[in-house]
């Protein structure tokens, strides 16, 4: 107990030095579920709104670029989405080729954006994350050769500055852009895009033959071209040192998924996202030009550049629609099973951006709105066109963006303004639309057995979860015992901050038990700061105190709410306690 005791004070004074609250990581209450009735959400929507009519009629870097923007979440429907805003530009309006007004179902390109389905697809249909420890030679034999002659050749196998290490390499490398190997081979090499005398004239020095990609000019590399090209590009760094984007590593993955499932790709992701949701604006290959945007011509606009066999890289089209679709079925677990989910919609590493991780193949950006939030995206930009994709699990929201102009440049900045100014509004919204909604639970909750005097009450204030300002078990009070455990310096600094654990159970009267973590420490402030104050101690910890103190098994800080059919919120449970408390 004294040991006990010792460590939980060393964690709790760290974190109550720099900051009042220590929330756990991960959403603080549900996620709301009546956006399109909540006024804080529609006065977020309503300032998306008013900032696009204010700035289109100006603004150059926005209004020669069209474009469609989606908020949904798993509550609504393809056919009516939570915000819906298209703009159609004067270039669009006038255009001799494709649609001259957007909409719901007008087709994009979405480049990179493509790699998320793709991934999607595996773990569809490899079994989720089955083989993602595996190496990748296992599945490419053209790799396996590669990774055997390395073995055998001294120069190949010790010179890592110039020959990648392919034996090294697994299925979650590649995925997670953390394979170390080149971004491409032959596309948008200048050897193969440029007149080499043009280069020359530019300072570059002259190429052998054997030193020029045999792809790339016309169209991308197929199979035979890509691994005779490949393995003789030099790595990036080390496999698993450090993010480095590779469009290659997506077009390999699709060919291992091709050997463990022994069908071709194309009917892969028709057979396991297109088909079953849906989508009708969805394609691998060029639809017809009547139901795209094109900037320009077919040809400028690269609407029809054939990706071939680098589709699962960056080559799509999908509209607006089919876009929030797919998100939709991620956030709500429609193909796959909510393990997978979870494991997906997590950081793989860091990039040398604090708020910006990645994951596979997910560019996460943090939000601070009280803590910590995660939105987890994915931007595409191919020439004319670019599209976003960002999903907030948190909120079980999300939103899409795709844009289409005739300067790539201009089109790829109101990508990113159009993403900023949504995410920022969104994530902020949906967090005080999930506290909003949260009230429902606050109030007192009492042991209608007779002379038991038990009881507790819930609040909701200007900080984080939900607050316990009064509990009592048997005539006990329960802070006080949260003190004496916690060695808390005295009753007023006692904290008891309930969050939501995403872990729920529906039983047949229809009722719905909610599970929420308590994180008890105390909020007193050191009077004499540390000589020494830094990262370890100014970081939250409460994560390391889930469970530390457990009475019978169970632990002090578990509760659970218990919802009806109807919504209404009926009592409480202090588990540890064995006690179940009515809602008065």
């Amino acid at each position: 107990m004294t040991m006990l005791k010792s460590l939980l004070c060393y964690m709790l004074l760290g974190t109550a030095l720099a900051i009042d609250y220590c929330p756990l990581y991960g959403p603080q209450y549900p996620p709301p579920i009546n956006l399109h009735q909540n006024s804080i959400f529609n006065a977020a929507t309503n300032n998306i709104t008013s900032t696009l009519n204010a700035d289109l009629p100006s603004d150059g870097t926005i209004n020669t670029t069209s474009f469609a923007i989606q908020i949904f979440s798993t509550e609504d429907s393809a056919e009516n989405p939570l915000f819906k805003y298209y703009y159609t530009s004067p270039a669009t309006q006038n255009a001799t080729v494709g649609v001259t007004h957007i909409d719901g179902d007008t087709v994009f390109r979405i480049g990179s954006l493509s790699k998320v389905w793709t991934l999607y697809t595996w773990l569809l249909r490899a079994d989720g994350y089955k083989y993602f420890n595996r190496p990748i030679t296992d599945f490419i034999p053209e790799l396996r050769r590669v990774a055997h002659q390395q073995k055998r050749n001294q120069t190949k196998s010790e010179d890592t500055v110039d020959f990648a290490q392919w034996g090294e390499i697994t299925v979650g490398d590649l995925a997670g852009q953390m394979a170390g190997i080149a971004r491409d081979y032959g596309l948008n090499d200048l050897a193969v895009t440029t007149p080499l005398y043009a280069l020359e004239a530019l300072g570059f020095s002259a190429l052998t033959c054997a030193e020029i990609p045999a792809c790339g000019s016309g169209g991308t590399c197929n199979r035979s071209e890509l691994f005779r090209g490949l393995p003789s590009s030099h790595p990036t760094f080390p496999t698993s040192h450090s993010p480095a984007y590779s469009n290659a590593a997506f077009q390999i993955l699709s060919y291992a998924l091709e050997k463990i499932t022994n069908s071709k790709f194309d009917s892969l992701l028709t057979d396991s996202i297109i088909n079953p949701l849906n989508l009708s604006r969805t394609s691998i290959s060029a639809p017809p030009a009547q139901y795209g945007v094109i900037p320009g011509t077919e040809a400028s606009s690269y609407w029809n550049f054939p990706f071939g066999e680098e589709a699962p890289t960056g080559g799509y089209y999908a509209s607006i629609n089919d876009l929030s679709t797919v998100s939709r079925s991620i956030l709500a677990n429609t193909l796959l099973s909510p393990a997978v989910t979870r494991r997906w919609l997590k950081p793989i590493t860091h990039t040398s951006s604090l708020d910006f991780a990645v994951g596979q193949p997910w560019e996460i950006f943090s939000y601070q709105e009280g803590r910590t939030i995660d939105l987890f995206a994915k931007m595409g930009n191919i020439v004319a066109y670019g599209a976003t994709m960002g999903l907030s699990p948190d909120h079980n929201a999300g939103f899409s963006v795709l844009v289409a102009g005739p300067n790539p440049a201009l089109a790829s900045s109101t990508l990113t303004m159009i993403s900023d100014l949504i995410a920022k509004l969104l994530i902020t919204a949906l967090e005080a639309a999930a506290k909003d909604e949260a009230k429902k639970f606050t109030g007192t909750y009492v042991d209608t057995t007779p002379n038991t005097n038990s009881s507790i009450t819930l609040v909701i204030d200007s900080g984080p979860g939900i607050s316990v300002t009064s509990w009592i078990n048997n005539g006990v009070n329960m802070l006080e015992t949260v003190k004496t455990f916690y060695q808390i310096p005295t009753l007023a600094d006692v904290s008891v901050r309930l969050y939501y654990t995403t872990l729920d159970h529906r039983v047949e009267s229809g009722s719905t038990f909610i599970g929420f973590r308590a994180v008890m420490g105390s909020l007193a402030e050191s009077n004499t700061p540390p000589a020494y104050q830094g990262p370890i101690g100014s970081s939250c910890h409460s994560w390391q105190l889930i469970d530390s103190v457990i009475y019978g098994n169970i632990g002090l800080d578990k509760f659970l709410v218990e919802v009806n059919e109807a919504g209404q919120v009926v009592s409480i449970q202090p588990r540890a306690l064995r006690t179940t408390l009515t809602k008065q």
